[in-house]
């Protein structure tokens, strides 16, 4: 698979925070696991309340939440569980 390119790899299936992505990043070829890379657009997740540190405006998704703790948002320094109700 060395002399592939990236167009003729095949496709993944949903990323874990473990697996590891090739980017490039101001010409450079890099690599970043899944679970950084969502965490510096601002997207955790995890089991339990979240305790990762982060900036306002970042959002965790609690894989083992319930109906009113399943998304939480960071806002003026501190998580809040945010109360969806679906229609």
């Amino acid at each position: 698979m060395a002399d592939l390119k990236i167009s003729q790899l095949p496709a993944a299936t949903i990323p874990t925070g473990a697996d590891v992505l090739i980017l490039n990043q101001a010409g450079a070829t890099k690599q970043v696991t899944a679970a950084n890379f969502m965490s510096g657009m601002g997207v955790n997740s995890g089991t339990g309340a979240p305790t990762v540190a982060a900036a306002n405006g970042s959002i965790y998704l609690r894989t083992d939440g319930t109906a009113t703790s399943t998304l939480y948002l960071r806002v003026a320094g501190a998580w809040g569980a945010a109360q969806l109700t679906l229609v």
